[in-house]
Formats: C-alpha cells, structure tokens, sequence
C-alpha cells in the first residue's frame, strides 16, 4: 500500500506542479505534507491520525480536478482499522454510491522517437491519440480494491 500511496502522490503532486497557477507550488507543498503525514501516521498504525489526512488529500486534489477517490478508501480503512465504525461505513457507503469500484486505469503513451513513457488522464490520452505516429498508446486497468 505504501509504494502505490506513493507513487499516487508523486503523479498528483506532478499535475499540481505543472499547472500555471502561482499557487501551485504552495497547493503541492500543502499535498505533500498532507501525504507524508497521513503515510506516517498509518505505518506507526496511528489510524486515527491517518484517516483525516487521506480525507484532506483526497479534497486537496480534488481542488485541482482530480477526483481520486482511492484516498477516500484509505481514509474509510484507517477509519475501520481505528475501530470507528460509524465514519467507515459512511465513506464506503458513499463510495459504493459513487460508483468506485477500486479497478483504476492507468493511461500511457510511448514516444516513438526517445522510447519515453508519460503518465495521462483519460482526456488527454484520447486527445493525443488523435496523432497516430507519434506515440504508442495502452491503458491498463489495475486491480480491484474492495470496500
């Protein structure tokens, strides 16, 4: 779980670099905190310190336009491994409601010319399609997480 948190937060922490925003730099600063935080606090099983902080990452990306709900699963568990039953089954619930199912799709494209592979959302990889010749793309879709 820890090197997909990761992993997760360094292509979210990405986007909100790379946007022109003058803010950015303080909103991935504010998410990396927030991460780092939530990601400690579960490995020292600190569950109940760990819960919020996967809500607010989850809000702070959100913020940006990526509506990445598996932090809202991480929060729902540290909620359930801290035995508060009652803010658990709330998020799955909702998420249930929402439609997530935990099967995430990744989308790549391979430049053909330097053999390098990008990271895209759905929007810009159909987007990009559009120019056949210049990448190679796949989507592959991830495990099912179960709530």
């Amino acid at each position: 779980m820890k090197k997909l948190i990761l992993g997760m937060a360094i292509v979210a922490s990405a986007f909100v670099f790379g946007q022109k925003d003058k803010d950015a730099n303080a909103l991935n600063a504010q998410l990396q905190a927030a991460n780092k935080t939530a990601m400690d606090a579960y490995n020292a099983k600190n569950y109940a310190a760990a819960a919020p902080k996967f809500i607010e990452v989850y809000d702070l990306l959100k913020s940006t336009g990526q509506d990445n709900k598996i932090y809202m699963y991480y929060a729902g568990l540290s909620h359930a491994l801290a035995n508060n039953s009652d803010a658990s089954i709330k998020i799955y619930t909702d998420l249930v409601n929402s439609g997530f199912t935990g099967v995430e799709t990744t989308y790549t494209a391979k430049e053909k010319k330097s053999g390098q592979v990008v990271n895209l959302d759905k929007a810009t990889w159909e987007l990009m399609k559009k120019k056949p010749g210049l990448y190679r793309f796949q989507n592959r879709a991830d495990k099912k997480r179960r709530a």
